[in-house]
């Protein structure tokens, strides 16, 4: 038994990729300030300024990191989506398929077939 992935849930995942995304840009924006902030920093407050650098440096890292697991997720979740469509399109054409078959089939037909072969048909 599969779960269905209702386009809305698809949805929300996109619109969740486009927040992160806004928070990476966000997050290189201040990366940049503070590179251009470090050029005009006397040898005494590098140290201070460093340790925000690094810090800045690994929201970025974190953001990105969570950006890559929405962006996979998100991939993960439309490849099912695809592959369960798929498999629900080949079930009903089976079912198409057997429908037809038994629409066809005539009991009586398989009755005198049977007795012809005789094989007890009850």
């Amino acid at each position: 038994m599969y779960t269905r992935i209702e386009p809305e849930t698809i949805k929300h995942m996109l619109e969740e990729l486009e927040r992160c995304e806004e928070k990476i840009q966000i997050e290189y924006e201040k990366l940049l300030e503070g590179q251009s902030y470090l050029k005009h920093l006397v040898k005494e407050d590098m140290w201070e300024f460093r340790s925000g650098f690094d810090r800045q440096m690994e929201r970025l890292s974190c953001a990105v990191q969570r950006f890559t697991r929405y962006r996979m997720a998100l991939e993960c979740i439309l490849d099912a989506y695809g592959r369960c469509e798929e498999t629900i399109l080949s079930y009903e054409d089976q079912k198409e398929t057997y429908q037809m078959s038994y629409d066809r089939c005539d009991l009586r037909e398989l009755g005198e077939k049977l007795l012809e072969y005789e094989i007890p048909f009850q």
